[in-house]
């Protein structure tokens, strides 16, 4: 059986481990008014440069003719990590899905545990002050287009972005053709390969 030809590929990368996670306030736990403050340090910390990318990541890169990545800056600062020869694109439709927050809570969590949680809602459809699981579907399909008409003229692409909005690219760009080469890699650095054959 003759081997299929790959004709276009798009890595979607998740970001390196982020800098906040080397704060104190995640080995404690909080209440949901602190958890507020954090997810705002969340949004504005780099990454952790002692946290080493993966060795598919190192290996597919260098092969991508244009980079794009959200607006965040530990999206940023994980391209930057690489000192590729080529520039980034910066674009918010590759924005992290957002959180839901409410006002008030007599429960204290870590950080981490507060983050699964209010995920965990936020897929249930709780959004209070976010957008929603459709909104952010619509979003993820608006990506997808963009990332499969860029590939056309590259060949080959490489977003830098977030764990879940990334997820919910690859199910659109599954839908138009893609093929998800291996199993899906949730971790920081995690370096996903979609596909298109001729």
């Amino acid at each position: 059986m003759q081997n299929k030809i790959v004709k276009y590929r798009i890595l979607l990368i998740r970001h390196g481990k982020p800098d906040v996670w080397l704060l104190p306030i995640t080995n404690r736990k909080v209440k949901i008014e602190e958890i507020k403050g954090f997810f705002n340090m969340y949004d504005l910390s780099g990454i952790d440069s002692n946290y080493k990318p993966k060795e598919k990541l190192l290996n597919l890169l260098p092969v991508a003719k244009k980079v794009f990545t959200s607006e965040l800056k530990r999206a940023i600062q994980s391209y930057q990590y690489f000192e590729l020869p080529i520039n980034n694109e910066v674009n918010t439709v590759f924005n992290e899905a957002g959180l839901p927050i409410f006002k008030n809570s007599f429960l204290k969590f870590y950080p981490k545990s507060w983050l699964a949680i209010l995920r965990t809602m936020w897929f249930l459809g709780f959004s209070n002050k976010t957008t929603s699981r459709k909104q952010t579907r619509m979003r993820a399909t608006e990506a997808a287009l963009y990332l499969k008409n860029e590939v056309i003229n590259e060949g080959c692409i490489a977003l830098f972005g977030h764990g879940i909005f990334n997820y919910f690219i690859k199910k659109r760009l599954m839908k138009t053709g893609g093929v998800l080469i291996g199993k899906w890699d949730y971790g920081y650095w995690g370096c996903n390969e979609i596909v298109f054959y001729e």
